[in-house]
């Protein structure tokens, strides 16, 4: 099974107490998670996700669709540590499918790369992230574009708000090689 893909950018970049905590505020899902991440003892999956109601400038929270609860969160109250930077090297040659990258890429559930990056024809991207328009044409060498995909610790710092996709076992090298098959098509 997956492990989680998105645990910096949702289980707690969003850090505002939300409805369902205790009454003093704090969060009594695990003593190892700070008190703003959004979570829901309720929610089979435990991560909630905002959803605004429609007309009213209300929040409601509805489980997500992954478990996000072992991903560190950017909480400044999350001490919990994470395994150090991976640095891997790509084996060539590039071996990916772009059909299956871009489901990969566009899909909450596995790479969910739209909620940071503005990604040509996909709907609801993100701009936290670089834009991936015109990718292939910046002549990137696959080398550092694996690395990037696979842990981006090692190229930006621990502080990267990209998700280590290979070293948390989110995506495997397939997967990988998929994405950036995908990425290439952007010209």
């Amino acid at each position: 099974m997956r492990k989680l893909i998105l645990p910096i950018l949702i289980a707690s970049a969003l850090s505002t107490p939300m409805a369902g905590c205790a009454s003093d505020g704090t969060n009594k899902q695990a003593s190892a998670l700070p008190s703003d991440t959004l979570v829901k003892e309720q929610f089979a999956v435990k991560t909630a996700w905002p959803y605004p109601k429609e007309n009213s400038g209300e929040i409601e929270y509805r489980a997500h669709g992954r478990n996000l609860t072992q991903w560190i969160t950017l909480s400044y109250d999350d001490t919990r540590s994470s395994q150090r930077p991976t640095q891997v090297t790509f084996n060539g040659p590039l071996k990916g499918d772009a059909e299956r990258g871009k489901k990969i890429a566009t899909t909450t559930q596995i790479g969910n790369c739209v909620a940071c990056h503005t990604i040509p024809g996909a709907v609801q991207t993100g701009t936290a992230g670089p834009s991936l328009a015109g990718f292939a044409k910046r002549g990137l060498p696959e080398q550092l574009v694996y690395q990037i995909i696979y842990d981006p610790r090692v190229i930006y710092g621990e502080q990267t708000v990209m998700p280590p996709f290979g070293a948390f076992n989110n995506l495997n090298e397939q997967e990988i090689h998929d994405v950036m098959a995908y990425l290439n098509t952007f010209q």
